[in-house]
């Protein structure tokens, strides 16, 4: 079997990270892949280390935060359409069984599969505007009724990603597939010894609270940063670490409310870092934030790390999380709730390594390699069976 995946970027993020998951598993099944993407950054040089082929298309998203210009949706659809023609030329002389867009924020992949005549996989990331304030440059209710004219089977990242998509796209289409996250379970592997060169900054308080991802409003380090304001006035001794890259804008606005709340010794701003294990192992306890997370790499990566988590009951992290026993939940945007809950751990530790290390045993038990292989070679058998 041979597999074409479309990428939406070249870099390192979560859904690169199961790109490159997903080509590992298929390698050791003998299935040849390669990969089209936008760019050669730091995905490029993990594709060469796997011996996989890559070919650089300089394609555009048809999804933006915001709304477009007449003049720049045109631009981005003559563009893409114009780079299909090399990508198909490749393809017909590659002959792939199937061709897979590893993400709903680019069409690219599937107008090819449509002109060469292959079926199509649309892996599902990403709930769009829910999660990430992503607006398709046609409209939604044209966009979906593509991705449902133009995939074989989508693939949901988890079950509440597949009732979303539910609404537009034919049920028995969508298959939820929970990700392996086999390379974070062995984090210090994958990173290349030369990148891992940030400094952990060094604790100031008695708990320590980190929080991974990149600094924008969707991922509300804001209620986090508040929670740690209560924290203080409640006299706990606790820190908070945000790791990750920052907008802006909304960077600003965390500093305004650290400076409000005089909390330049409670909250620690990492950056973006490329090796997250040290920053995490560091901490007692992960959060997760955010307003909707359609699967949320991060939760599990902090639960592989047999850490204490706390996250909003948002997206599919009540998926990840069962109350009291591997992790706590609050309602999304109680920020009174948030620190409730870490004020609790931190008056009990041994309850807080309980949760920790039932974490750790069922994600390294569920979140495997072979579980991930197994259903997913499963599905594109299914796939191809047809033809």
């Amino acid at each position: 079997m041979r597999v074409c995946f479309f990428s939406h970027s070249s870099g390192r993020g979560g859904a690169e990270e199961v790109l490159l998951e997903t080509v590992e598993c298929l390698q050791e099944k003998q299935i040849e892949c390669c990969v089209f993407m936008p760019g050669d950054d730091g995905l490029g040089d993990d594709l060469r280390r796997l011996g996989v082929t890559f070919h650089k298309l300089p394609y555009w998203p048809w999804m933006w935060l915001g709304p477009q210009s007449i003049w720049n949706q045109t631009e981005a659809t003559a563009r893409n359409l114009l780079l299909s023609l090399p990508a198909i030329i490749q393809l017909r002389n590659w002959r792939p069984d199937i061709v897979y867009s590893n993400t709903m924020t680019i069409c690219t992949g599937a107008i090819v599969a449509r002109l060469i005549h292959r079926p199509h996989v649309w892996h599902l990331h990403e709930l769009g505007y829910e999660d990430h304030g992503l607006m398709f440059q046609y409209g939604a209710p044209f966009s979906y009724k593509m991705i449902d004219a133009l995939s074989t089977t989508c693939i949901a990242v988890s079950q509440r990603t597949a009732d979303h998509f539910a609404k537009y796209i034919d049920p028995s289409k969508l298959k939820v597939l929970y990700q392996s996250v086999h390379r974070s379970a062995r984090w210090p592997e994958t990173v290349p010894n030369q990148t891992r060169s940030e400094t952990v900054p060094p604790r100031i308080q008695a708990l320590r609270c980190v929080l991974v991802g990149r600094v924008s409003q969707g991922k509300r380090q804001e209620d986090a940063v508040r929670a740690m304001a209560i924290l203080k006035r409640n006299g706990i001794s606790v820190e908070l670490l945000i790791v990750g890259r920052s907008n802006p804008g909304y960077r600003e606005r965390l500093d305004a409310i650290v400076k409000e709340h005089n909390l330049q010794d409670r909250v620690i701003f990492a950056g973006a870092v490329v090796d997250r294990v040290p920053f995490v192992q560091s901490a007692d306890i992960v959060l997760m934030c955010s307003t909707c997370e359609a699967f949320g790499r991060v939760t599990v990566e902090g639960l592989l790390a047999g850490k204490a988590v706390i996250a909003a009951n948002s997206g599919a992290n009540s998926e990840l999380i069962q109350e009291d026993s591997n992790g706590l939940l609050y309602k999304m945007g109680d920020i009174e709730g948030l620190a409730d809950k870490i004020r609790w751990l931190s008056e009990h530790p041994e309850i807080s390594a309980r949760i920790g290390k039932k974490a750790k045993s069922q994600a390294e038990a569920f979140f495997t390699k072979e579980r991930f292989s197994k259903e997913i070679v499963s599905l594109l058998d299914s796939v191809v069976s047809p033809r």
